[in-house]
C-alpha cells in the first residue's frame, strides 16, 4: 500500500494556477520596457514556472492513473484534503514512476535548461560552455538523488535496492561531471566508479531468482571499492607533473588494494562460515545458564513447546497448549483469542534464512533481544494459564515452570 499525499485533483488546480499566471506574465512582457524587468520576467517563466508546470501537469497524469487504477479509493479526509492510499500494481505502478520519478526528472531538466539559456545572456562562448557542464553535472547529482529516493521509498527487496544503486551511480556520474571541470584525467575514476555501481547494482536484480544475491550486496560495495582505488592510482601515476612520484603512487595504491582485499576475503570467510544455527545454540545456552525454563516430569509437554518457541520462533505448540489448558478452565473462544492475542500475532524481526553473516555480533544481539521478546511473551501466557487454573481450582494441578529472561 502506498499513501499518496495529494489527489491529482489538487495537482490539476496547482498546474491550473501557475498557467494562468504564466500567461499574464507573457503577456505583460512586450509592454515591459526596462531591460532588467523584461529579464526578470523572462527567467521567472522559463526558470521558475515552466517547470513547475511541467512538474505538477505530470503530477496530474500519474496521480490519475495511480487512483483509476484501483477503481475506488480508500482516503482519509477526502479528495486533495486527506492521503489517498493505493495499491500498486500494473498501471498504479505507472502512475508512481510519472508522480515521484518523471515528474521531478523532466521538471528539474527544463529547469537547468532554462537556466542555461538564461545565463548565457551574460557569458561569452567559452565561459558558458563550462557553465552549461557544471549546470548538466548539478542536474545529474540531484537526478541521481531523486531516483535513489523513488527507489528507497516507493518499491520494495532487490528492485529497490537496484534501483537507489542506479540513482548512486547517476549522482557519482554528476560528481564527476563537476570533477571533469577542473582536471579531466582526475574525472575517470569517479566515470569508472559510477558504471561498477550500476553494474553491481543491475545485478542485484538477480535475487528475484535467488534471494540470496541479495545478501552478496555487502561484498559489491568492496568490489567497488578497489576498482576505484585501482582506476585513481592508475590516473595519478599517469598524471605528467607527478611522474616522478609514480613509483611511489602505485606502491601506495597496492598496499591500500592488497589491504582491503584481504579485509574483504577475511569477511566473506567469516560471513559464510559463519552458522546462524551456532549463534543460536550460543545465546540459547546464555539463557539456559542463567535459569532458564526448568522441566519436571509432568510438565514435558509445556517443556518442548516452550524450547519451540523460544528457541527457534515456532509458535503452534504453545498456542496448541495454551488453549488446551484455557479450555480446562472454561474459557470461552473470545477470551482465549484475547488471552493468546500477543502470541498469535507474534512474527520473528530477525531474518534467519540469511545465508551469509557480516556482522556476528548484531546478528547475536539481535538473537538475544528476539529470545527476550519470546521469553516476555511464554511468560505472559503462562501466567494466565496459572491464573485461570488458580482460580477455578481445577485438577490436575498445572505444570510447574520457571521462566527467567537473559539479562541484556
Amino acid at each position: 500500500m502506498v499513501r499518496l499525499r495529494t489527489s491529482w485533483r489538487g495537482y490539476a488546480v496547482r498546474t491550473a494556477a501557475l498557467v494562468a499566471v504564466y500567461i499574464l506574465l507573457n503577456a505583460l512582457a512586450p509592454t515591459t520596457h526596462p531591460l532588467a524587468l523584461l529579464r526578470l520576467i523572462t527567467f521567472i517563466n522559463g526558470v521558475i514556472l515552466l517547470p513547475l508546470i511541467i512538474y505538477y501537469a505530470i503530477k496530474t497524469i500519474g496521480g490519475l492513473i495511480a487512483e483509476g487504477a484501483t477503481g475506488s479509493l480508500t482516503a482519509r479526509g477526502g479528495g486533495a484534503r486527506g492521503p489517498v492510499v493505493i495499491r500498486v500494481q500494473g498501471s498504479g505502478l505507472i502512475g508512481l514512476v510519472l508522480m515521484d520519478l518523471a515528474a521531478p526528472a523532466i521538471g528539474l531538466y527544463f529547469g537547468f535548461s532554462n537556466l542555461a539559456v538564461f545565463i548565457g545572456q551574460f557569458t561569452k562562448p567559452p565561459t558558458y560552455s563550462y557553465v552549461a557542464q557544471a549546470l548538466t553535472a548539478l542536474y545529474m547529482m540531484i537526478l541521481g538523488r531523486v531516483i535513489r529516493g523513488f527507489g528507497k521509498g516507493r518499491l520494495g527487496g532487490v528492485v529497490s535496492d537496484a534501483v537507489s544503486g542506479v540513482g548512486v551511480a547517476v549522482s557519482i556520474y554528476g560528481f564527476a561531471g563537476l570533477i571533469y571541470l577542473a582536471s579531466r584525467p582526475l574525472a575517470t575514476p569517479f566515470e569508472v566508479l559510477s558504471l561498477t555501481v550500476a553494474a553491481t547494482s543491475l545485478v542485484m536484480l538477480g535475487g528475484l531468482r535467488n534471494p540470496q544475491v541479495r545478501e552478496l550486496k555487502p561484498l559489491f560495495n568492496r568490489v567497488n571499492a578497489v576498482i576505484f582505488i585501482i582506476a585513481f592510482t592508475l590516473t595519478l601515476s599517469g598524471i605528467p607533473s607527478l611522474a616522478k612520484y609514480s613509483g611511489y603512487i602505485d606502491l601506495a595504491g597496492l598496499v591500500v588494494v592488497l589491504g582491503l582485499t584481504g579485509e574483504t576475503a577475511y569477511r566473506v570467510y567469516r560471513a559464510y562460515s559463519t552458522s546462524l544455527e551456532g549463534i543460536r545454540e550460543r545465546v540459547y545456552a546464555e539463557h539456559e545458564r542463567q535459569g532458564g525454563v526448568k522441566a519436571t516430569q509432568e510438565d514435558e509437554e509445556l517443556q518442548r513447546a516452550l524450547v519451540d518457541f523460544i528457541k527457534y520462533g515456532n509458535k503452534e505448540g504453545l498456542i496448541m497448549y495454551a488453549t488446551h489448558m484455557l479450555t480446562l478452565c472454561d474459557q470461552d473462544l473470545p477470551g482465549i483469542r484475547d488471552a493468546l492475542g500477543e502470541l498469535i500475532k507474534y512474527k520473528e524481526t530477525l531474518n534467519t534464512n540469511t545465508r551469509w553473516i557480516w556482522n556476528p555480533g548484531e546478528v547475536e544481539e539481535a538473537m538475544r533481544m528476539e529470545m527476550s521478546r519470546r521469553l516476555r511473551i511464554a511468560g505472559d501466557i503462562i501466567g494466565k494459564v496459572t491464573n485461570c487454573r488458580n482460580t477455578k481450582k481445577q485438577t490436575p494441578t498445572p505444570p510447574t515452570y520457571h521462566l527467567h529472561t537473559v539479562s541484556q
